[in-house]
């Protein structure tokens, strides 16, 4: 039979308020397969719908293609998962507002949009995330995947050159893999996870997903924000980053601001004018963490979150190309100042431990070593074991007297007898 292909649907949207080479690739999620070719696709799944994305190579407006039976539910579910319901435009020129380098961003990085994903894949995807990379988090879920192997047929669109798209089997259709229950992570043993590549996530994964298997994440949506965090820390592997991540990126708390390495920089480059953070501390502890984000709510509202997302893009090295140079320069000065700031701080911490230990090794050297010397200390005369005491001489006297006069009664009685 020959094989129906499917046509390509329109987003619906300007590119100002969804860019799909903007929003993907930034680590929100990471089911989304690029697909190189005269026009790059993003191939991955909507719950049980395998789906394509691409932006038109002729207005770079997002478009998407699925089963033709299934056009009408993945129409919602991408309305949904894209969040375009909530107008980008407004957001971006109250953020404008703010001044420094987000005018020249929003500029650069227009439609960089927040995802609403499944709970479950977001769970999952950022316990796995923990000091970890793209590309790394991308494979091990990738290999999670492959073990339940739920596979999907994803049609070849209309125009497609088949036999150029890698994945395609012979007949035309895309494979799409789409991902396991908590119910089945569950049943995996910590073992199967570490061949699969996760070394010390292993547990934490597994334990994970059997505590939240039966969690009510539709209630936990309607639930405030600290109720949220509260309940995603109960879970072994979520810290306060991951719980962020999480409440952002799927339920609905659009004022969550994970805080990495990247936010706390952006944070002391961009909005520390009273250098607070500088002298807080020289690591990202719990007190700087709390800092960080309500710097980033006073500054960017109810939508903090959102904002966050796009200038974390803009440190990304994949977007490098799309800033302005003067910001690209900026960004690379303020990375050498810290780098310089940190050695210089390194250094000064590395000499005054050597003085310290020099002067300690003086004192040692100038101590008297007599214990009998009036100077020694009171713990080296503690450790001098004491001479055994010797009576005294009138003691002595007056025991030998004592002896003498039991001899010789004891030579009268023997008289007597």
């Amino acid at each position: 039979d020959d094989l129906q292909m499917v046509r390509w649907n329109a987003m619906g949207v300007p590119r100002s308020e969804l860019r799909l080479a903007h929003t993907l690739p930034t680590g929100q999620a990471f089911g989304w397969r690029p697909v190189p070719g005269d026009c790059l696709e993003w191939h991955g799944a909507l719950g049980d719908a395998a789906v394509a994305l691409r932006e038109c190579p002729l207005t770079s407006e997002a478009e998407w293609r699925c089963a033709a039976d299934r056009e009408a539910e993945v129409a919602e579910r991408l309305w949904d998962y894209f969040q375009l319901g909530t107008e980008l435009a407004p957001l971006y020129e109250a953020w404008a507002q703010s001044g420094g380098r987000v005018p020249a961003v929003a500029t650069a990085l227009e439609g960089v949009r927040v995802l609403r994903q499944d709970p479950s894949e977001c769970l999952v995807s950022f316990v796995c995330s923990s000091n970890n990379n793209i590309p790394r988090i991308t494979q091990m879920l990738d290999k999670l995947k492959e073990v339940f192997h739920h596979e999907l047929d994803l049609p070849p669109g209309e125009g497609d050159d088949d036999e150029e798209t890698p994945g395609v089997t012979p007949g035309g259709v895309v494979k799409v893999l789409a991902f396991p229950s908590l119910a089945e992570i569950a049943t995996l043993s910590e073992g199967q996870l570490r061949d699969l590549g996760f070394g010390y996530r292993a547990p934490y994964v597994i334990d994970t997903a059997r505590a939240a298997r039966d969690m009510d994440f539709d209630r936990l949506r309607r639930a405030d924000g600290a109720a949220k965090k509260e309940t995603l820390l109960r879970l072994r592997g979520v810290g306060p980053k991951v719980a962020d991540c999480v409440a952002l990126f799927c339920l609905d708390q659009t004022d969550a601001v994970p805080v990495d390495t990247h936010v706390w920089r952006i944070t002391r480059r961009d909005y520390d004018d009273d250098g607070l953070l500088k002298k807080a501390s020289a690591t990202l502890t719990s007190k700087v963490y709390r800092k960080v984000q309500e710097t980033f709510r006073s500054t960017f509202g109810s939508h903090a979150g959102w904002a966050h997302s796009l200038l974390f893009a803009a440190e990304l090295p994949a977007f490098k190309d799309k800033l302005p140079q003067h910001l690209v320069d900026d960004m690379a000065a303020f990375r050498l100042e810290e780098k310089r700031l940190k050695a210089a701080a390194a250094a000064a911490a590395a000499q005054k431990a050597k003085k310290k230990k020099a002067g300690k090794e003086g004192e040692e050297k100038n101590k008297p070593h007599d214990a009998d010397g009036p100077s020694s200390s009171s713990a080296t005369r503690r450790k001098t074991p004491e001479p055994p005491k010797t009576p005294t001489t009138a003691a002595a006297a007056a025991a030998a007297a004592g002896e003498a006069r039991g001899k010789k009664g004891n030579k009268k009685k023997k008289a007597g007898k």
